[in-house]
């Protein structure tokens, strides 16, 4: 089940009610201002938040507001569902300076508000005019390609099978027409004058 591993007791119980079982185990956790200062970071262009339920706590451990990422990308629904629960955590995000940009039903977007250019760009989904298709679409073109090339090394080897065959005709058909010859000389050679 995706999203079971979660730190939010309120949904194992869900998932306990759902007929799930868990078992529990402890990880280290860490404060993101740790991880920025002991990598020594000085950028974060996109932190992604995807925590299963624990969102609200990641955030308010965080220091959005001392770091500054460019763009922040939070799960904002409940695990395995469509619910938004974003309410939840978002009033947080807003006030640390950020401009809610996009949802893509998973999602939510934010991007700095001292950064316009980039709310612009975030404002709006990938889209034809980007020429960006999709990974089906992607896969199917690359599968395409492979067979191209793949009919293209098939005519090659059958042009070069049937060009071999037609001289191996042409010479048989050289030969019966030498054998014919023959076989009317040594009639000639028997046949009384």
């Amino acid at each position: 089940n995706r999203g079971a591993t979660t730190a939010d007791k309120e949904l194992v119980e869900i998932y306990r009610h759902a007929g799930q079982s868990f078992g529990s185990f402890e990880v280290e956790v860490a404060r993101l201002d740790k991880i920025l200062e002991d990598n020594q970071i000085k950028i974060v262009h996109v932190l992604k938040i995807d925590v299963e339920g624990f969102e609200k706590s990641v955030i308010q451990g965080s220091s959005i507001e001392k770091h500054r990422p460019w763009v922040l990308v939070i799960e904002a629904t409940r695990p395995n569902s469509t619910v938004d629960v974003s309410a939840e955590w978002e009033q947080l995000v807003l006030s640390a300076g950020y401009v809610q940009t996009l949802f893509d039903g998973l999602n939510k977007f934010y991007v700095r508000d001292d950064m316009p250019d980039l709310v612009a760009l975030m404002s709006i989904p990938a889209n034809v005019f980007d020429k960006w298709r999709s990974f089906v679409i992607d896969e199917l073109i690359q599968q395409a390609v492979a067979l191209q090339k793949e009919i293209a090394h098939m005519s090659e080897n059958f042009s070069t099978e049937l060009a071999a065959r037609e001289t191996a005709f042409r010479s048989a058909e050289e030969y019966a027409l030498s054998l014919e010859k023959r076989l009317a000389e040594i009639a000639n050679e028997d046949s009384p004058s």
